[in-house]
């Protein structure tokens, strides 16, 4: 996966068996590749179906495409022959690609200064992930604060969901939250 420094691509309206010249077509996708983009990293799909998680290499170019808003350009390419992409508009719904990225600070386990409401640095995070940490963390979880609780689908890694919110505040939360705490920055 690379990012793509073209952002001008559009997707055409066809399908493979019924292929457009509107978008990106065989003969133009040259044009679209520049020696700027800059690889993501290489990743490998073993089948099924679902959501997989993949850590992107954080290229200073993505992040800052990212920050400014708008499009952001990507290109797949596939390292074996005869690997096929789905696009958006795949007869099966649930066969058609999603792509979620979420930008994560330097530590998801640093969530504050201190553990006192109300003191200086509180709710802030400040580079050290220490007990205050972890009870500021059981508070916010404790008054159902979803904006600071709510931090995975489900608690298992490497597991469809994981480390992903879901709007849900539970056990698996509390857990995936240990986990992170443990690990430290």
């Amino acid at each position: 996966m690379f990012w793509a420094q073209n952002d001008t691509w559009a997707e055409g309206t066809g399908r493979p068996n019924a292929p457009s010249m509107d978008g990106v077509t065989f003969t133009t996708y040259p044009q679209f590749v520049s020696t700027a983009d800059r690889s993501l990293g290489a990743f490998m799909y073993f089948g099924g179906t679902g959501p997989i998680t993949l850590t992107l290499n954080p290229v200073p170019e993505l992040t800052a495409d990212i920050a400014a808003g708008g499009l952001v350009g990507l290109r797949f390419e596939a390292l074996v022959a005869r690997m096929v992409f789905n696009s958006r508009s795949f007869p099966v719904a649930g066969q058609r690609p999603a792509l979620t990225i979420t930008v994560e600070g330097p530590c998801r386990a640093d969530l504050t200064a201190g553990a006192i409401a109300g003191q200086p640095g509180y709710g802030t995070p400040n580079g050290v992930v220490n007990n205050d940490d972890f009870f500021y963390y059981l508070a916010e979880f404790a008054a159902g604060n979803a904006a600071v609780a709510d931090l995975t689908t489900g608690a298992v890694p490497a597991q469809p969901g994981y480390g992903i919110p879901n709007g849900v505040i539970n056990n698996d939360d509390f857990f995936f939250y240990l986990a992170i705490f443990a690990a430290g920055c």
